[in-house]
C-alpha cells in the first residue's frame, strides 16, 4: 500500500514537472514562432524587411481588421508626406495589427500599418521607406518610422532556424531529459516486477504438498 502510494505520488510529481516545462516551453517560443516575417505582405511588397524590423521592434501581432475608412486613408498619407524632407509616397495594401506603441507601452493597440515608398533617386537600388501606424479608432498617428528598403534582405521565416532554436531551448532540453528518466524509471519498475513475479511462481512450484 506504501509502495502504491509513493508510485503515485512520484508519478503526480512528474505530470506537474512536465506540465510546467511544457508552459516554460510555450511562453519561451512562441514569439519566435510568431514574429513578423515577409509572408505578412503580398510578394514583392517594396520596404517588407524594413516593416518587419519595425513590427518586431514593437512586439506587433496581426489583428482582425477593423474597417478602413478614407479618414485613415488620408491620415496615412498626410503622415507619410510629413515625414521627411520630400516625404514618401503610399504604396502596397496596408495591415492591420496589434503593438505597443511608444505612446501607450503598457498596452496593446491595433493599427493598420501603412508603408511609403521614398521619392529620391535609389542608391544601389537601396531606397528610403517610410513606416507610419494608423490608429484602428481615432486615426491619429502613433508612430512614424522611417527605414531602407533593400533588395537584398531576407526576412522570410526560417522554419528550419526556428525548429532547431525550439529544439535546443532549455525546457525542450529539459523535457527530453525528465521523459527519458520517465522511461528508464518505468523500465526498472517493469523490470523489476516481471522478476518478482517470476520469483513468486517458482516459489509456489517448488511448494511441497
Amino acid at each position: 500500500m506504501g509502495l502504491s502510494r509513493r508510485r503515485l505520488t512520484f508519478g503526480a510529481l512528474g505530470l506537474i514537472l512536465i506540465a510546467a516545462l511544457a508552459i516554460w516551453l510555450a511562453v519561451d517560443q512562441t514569439p519566435l514562432w510568431t514574429a513578423a516575417h515577409a509572408g505578412w505582405f503580398p510578394p514583392g511588397q517594396v520596404g517588407a524587411c524594413a516593416a518587419v524590423a519595425s513590427l518586431r521592434t514593437i512586439g506587433a501581432a496581426r489583428a482582425k481588421p477593423q474597417p478602413l475608412t478614407s479618414e485613415m486613408v488620408d491620415a496615412a498619407a498626410s503622415a507619410l508626406a510629413t515625414l521627411s524632407d520630400r516625404g514618401f509616397m503610399p504604396t502596397g495594401d496596408p495591415i492591420a495589427v496589434t503593438g505597443m506603441f511608444p505612446g501607450s507601452p503598457d498596452a496593446q493597440r491595433q493599427a493598420w500599418l501603412f508603408i511609403g515608398i521614398g521619392t529620391t533617386t535609389p542608391v544601389m537600388s537601396i531606397r528610403p521607406v517610410g513606416l507610419v501606424y494608423i490608429d484602428g479608432i481615432d486615426w491619429t498617428t502613433l508612430d512614424a518610422v522611417v527605414g531602407l528598403d533593400d533588395p537584398a534582405a531576407r526576412c522570410d521565416f526560417n522554419l528550419r532556424r526556428a525548429l532547431r532554436t525550439t529544439l535546443l531551448a532549455p525546457p525542450t532540453l529539459l523535457l527530453g531529459i525528465t521523459f527519458g528518466i520517465g522511461i528508464l524509471v518505468g523500465a526498472m519498475l517493469f523490470i523489476g516486477r516481471a522478476r518478482r513475479t517470476r520469483q513468486v511462481s517458482t516459489m509456489k512450484g517448488h511448494t511441497p504438498l
